[in-house]
């Protein structure tokens, strides 16, 4: 089997060192015409910079010439004769003063819904959407639906070609609610979320939830007017990996708490409540039903040779109970760690280690529920890097690598590593065309699975994008995927139903993905 394992890695090394070879063939041709094409995009910004200085004098001019007629008239002219004169877009009808009032809506308002058309126009200019998707369909070599290719016990996949959800996450948020423009912030944001394995005729494969709600106000102490206060369920995760969509530090969750408090020069500080009680275990004990309480603290934003550093530390525990004939114990846990970022649009690297013991082993916000006699002895340590580069005009790159070793805290067969290394060229073939190619291999060993082998996916798909880096979005793509495992998977339905008694697989198909 290692001898067998050990081919296989010879070749993706192989095969890597032979795509290397091709890209580099593709850079020396691109860096002649790169230079010219940088030297006309100069000369055309030139121009239009100053096009907009011509045309931003003639502009000032013409707002003086107004600005001048409307003060001469002023004294005349009535509130209607004003609103005729002015965009319809942008008038409203002026109104009388209104009287002071605190933000909490305590003396009565006037207008549609109780407010005041000053008050509308304030919420409208506030209001954001954002969001996320990924949609489309994919078969396998033999006919059936597309899986994806992922290995037991990994918690995330390459997701380039291996993507067999459509996903919606929908932001709706609104800013600065208090009409006193120089007074405290407000911001109220929600996400609601939808996925679908891609079945219609299956209802219960299609869900909607309710991912963020919470406020968020700021501006309320003159000393440090950056620092804010915030209560909710929220989103609470450092960056993730994008290759393989992993949030690898993610406390999620309900709670509340103070952040950008300001640190002198140091940095900023985040303070948060986080509590969490998973929804799939309804063990109501002599306690009430289990759940984590987390404490963190996060120093951000911290000049280190390099870059940025942001540190953190978190305390968690897990009260246990009686439940029918189970006793569940309490769980104590801690997590810290350190994250090293060199910032840039396009060329960056993010660097991280954690360490996780007892109820924090699972490096969330959750986990270790509910709670068993080994997880007083369970550890985790976890490595991650993602590398960001922009060669070129036609070419650019992302690598991802993570090594986790955890400790269960059995008195046997206790050890599980996962170690996973991927890479996405992105070579520009025209304007807006552009070749992936994503190879990804995932290393799993856990003795009480009887695990010691490998998953490799390899994805090549054509895009259509604005442009031709690896950010550029949206993005529609043309597929295909090969998956190959080794013997210990066997049995295990990667890539789907259709490839259980495999140890290999293709899959084709198309996707669109776009984010704001």
């Amino acid at each position: 089997m290692k001898a067998r394992l050990m081919k296989l890695v010879t070749v993706f090394v192989f095969q890597s060192f032979f795509l290397l070879v091709v890209f580099s063939s593709v850079f020396a041709q691109a860096v002649s015409d790169d230079i010219s094409a940088l030297k006309n995009e100069v000369d055309s910004l030139r121009k239009e910079c100053q096009q907009y200085k011509e045309l931003n004098s003639k502009l000032e001019s013409r707002l003086e010439q107004l600005e001048k007629r409307i003060n001469a008239v002023q004294p005349n002219l009535t509130a209607s004769s004003v609103c005729k004169i002015q965009s319809s877009r942008d008038c409203i009808s002026p109104q009388p003063p209104a009287p002071a009032r605190s933000v909490s809506g305590g003396e009565e308002r006037q207008g549609p819904f109780g407010l005041s058309n000053d008050d509308i126009l304030k919420i409208t200019k506030g209001f954001e959407f954002g969001g996320f998707y990924r949609a489309g369909y994919g078969t396998n070599a033999r006919g059936g639906k597309m899986g994806a290719f992922q290995a037991p016990l990994a918690p995330a996949k390459y997701r380039l070609g291996n993507e067999q959800d459509t996903y919606l996450e929908a932001i709706f948020a609104q800013n600065n609610w208090n009409p006193d423009p120089t007074g405290v912030a407000f911001r109220t944001q929600m996400r609601v979320s939808y996925q679908t394995q891609q079945n219609k005729s299956e209802d219960n494969t299609n869900s909607v939830c309710l991912r963020e709600l919470y406020a968020q106000m700021g501006n309320f102490i003159d000393s440090d007017p950056d620092l804010k206060v915030w209560a909710g369920e929220r989103f609470y995760r450092l960056p993730e990996l994008d290759l393989n969509d992993f949030w690898w530090y993610d406390l999620s969750g309900y709670g509340g708490g103070f952040e950008d408090i300001r640190v002198g020069n140091l940095g900023k500080l985040d303070i948060a409540y986080i509590g969490y009680s998973d929804k799939d275990v309804n063990l109501s004990t002599n306690h009430g039903r289990i759940e984590k309480n987390n404490l963190s603290a996060i120093l951000k934003q911290v000049k280190v040779p390099g870059g940025f550093g942001t540190f953190w530390i978190n305390g968690g525990y897990i009260k246990g109970g009686s439940y029918q004939s189970t006793t569940y114990p309490s769980v104590p846990g801690v997590d810290f760690g350190f994250m090293h970022n060199t910032p840039d649009d396009t060329n960056n690297n993010q660097f991280a280690f954690q360490a996780g013991f007892g109820a924090c082993t699972s490096l969330s916000a959750g986990g270790n529920i509910p709670t068993a006699t080994n997880d007083k002895n369970s550890w985790t340590i976890r490595l991650t890097d993602m590398l960001t580069r922009r060669i070129n005009n036609r070419l650019s790159l992302q690598a991802d690598g993570v090594y986790q070793f955890t400790d269960t805290g059995f008195a046997t067969n206790s050890k599980q590593i996962w170690g996973s290394f991927g890479i996405r060229p992105v070579i520009g073939i025209t304007k807006h065309l552009a070749l992936e190619i994503e190879p990804g291999i995932d290393y799993i060993n856990s003795p009480r699975n009887n695990y010691d082998t490998f998953l490799m996916k390899f994805t090549t798909a054509l895009r259509l994008a604005p442009g031709t880096d690896i950010g550029s979005h949206p993005r529609f793509r043309l597929y295909a995927t090969y998956g190959r495992w080794g013997d210990d998977f066997k049995g295990v339905p990667i890539g789907g139903e259709g490839y259980r008694d495999k140890t290999n697989g293709l899959n084709f198909g198309v996707q669109a993905e776009h984010w704001w």
